[in-house]
């Protein structure tokens, strides 16, 4: 008997009937994503791997949302590559930086537990889940289309 839903973790190859194609994404290049031909026998893809996606759970980003408000909020103008030069390690906004990273860390331990947990579990309707790229790990979302006003999935 055929299996009738998904489960975390299953790993997914998205066809666009529209555009009559499949979706693709090389996310060590680029973080676009594009509809190459339907797959045919007689023309396979490429690299069928850039098409596909696993299926997770929706993970927790609240500590590096926190990490880059405090980067933002600074009038130093920092980035992630050069705080630790600008800043001295004796100034509170260096500590909170720091403390912000371990809540990272922490937060990625936590995700990655909850997603071992869920391995397998069936997915339910109305369940928010997220796709991850699998030959690159960056996640599907939605940027602004550079020529219109609408909204472009892309990786990230």
């Amino acid at each position: 008997m055929a299996q009738q839903f998904v489960n975390f973790g299953d790993v997914l190859c998205l066809n666009l009937h529209q555009k009559d194609g499949v979706v693709l994404g090389d996310g060590n290049i680029s973080n676009q994503l594009y509809v190459d031909d339907p797959i045919r026998p007689e023309k396979p893809v490429h690299n069928l791997q850039d098409g596909w996606f696993v299926l997770v759970q929706r993970f927790q980003y609240s500590a590096k949302k926190a990490y880059e408000k405090a980067l933002r909020a600074s009038p130093l103008e920092l980035t992630h590559q050069n705080w630790r030069r600008k800043l001295d390690q004796n100034e509170p906004l260096y500590k909170t930086l720091t403390d912000h990273l371990r809540r990272i860390s922490d937060e990625k331990d936590t995700n990655r537990m909850e997603y071992k947990r869920k391995l397998g579990y069936s997915v339910t309707y109305g369940t928010i889940v997220q796709l991850r790229h699998h030959a690159s790990d960056k996640f599907m979302t939605q940027v602004s289309c550079p020529d219109s006003s609408m909204r472009c999935p892309a990786l990230t």
